[in-house]
């Protein structure tokens, strides 16, 4: 399984879920982050 920089900074940020692993950590995964920050 290939993951990109970012998508793996996201997933162990805070979106770490079945779902974002799905969707390749862009469609939730960026937004969340934004909105954490």
């Amino acid at each position: 399984m290939l993951v990109t920089p970012s998508c793996y900074l996201c997933l162990t940020v805070f979106c770490y879920t079945v779902l974002d692993t799905l969707l390749s950590c862009t469609t939730l995964c960026f937004p969340a982050r934004k909105s954490m920050n």
